[in-house]
């Protein structure tokens, strides 16, 4: 029994090797953060925000997570409580949402996600732009695979 060969594939030749020092633009960290913003007052105003806007605030604390994970934030226990309890409030408004009630967070669930987008935006500012973009890719590789193993385990709009 002879073994399949695969397919040859070529790797990615890296042209610009200080581009994996370049921070990420200040217009780049505005716009992302502009939409998170965006959204938190929308909730705290009592609108509606969509599943997009939802979508920025759920992605500000997987990747903070995963910048922890990552080691690149200091795991700090304040931090840790933090991104617990807006994990556990974004479930619950989730849970609400899918009973026809409106996309809403409890009160320490609000202030532990303007926490979370603070750190969320300090991070952008001071980390390169070739980090973030790991650690969007690392979040993207661990929500797939909890989809994989556990489809109920993750909350979905």
């Amino acid at each position: 029994m002879t073994k399949r060969r695969k397919k040859y594939r070529a790797k990615a030749v890296l042209m610009d090797p200080l581009s994996l020092m370049r921070p990420m633009s200040d217009e780049n960290v505005r716009g992302i953060m502009l939409s998170a913003r965006t959204a938190l007052a929308d909730i705290e105003r009592g609108r509606d925000p969509g599943p997009a806007e939802w979508r920025d605030l759920a992605d500000a604390l997987n990747v903070c997570e995963t910048l922890v994970n990552m080691g690149k934030v200091a795991a700090d226990p304040v931090l840790i409580g933090a991104m617990k309890d807006t994990a556990a409030s974004m479930r619950d408004g989730a849970r609400r949402y899918d009973e026809g009630k409106g996309l809403r967070l409890s009160g320490p669930g609000l202030v532990a996600l303007r926490m979370i987008l603070d750190v969320y935006e300090q991070c952008l500012q001071l980390l390169t732009e070739h980090e973030i973009a790991t650690a969007v890719e690392e979040t993207q590789r661990i929500i797939r695979e909890i989809q994989r193993r556990n489809p109920q385990e993750v909350t979905q709009l």
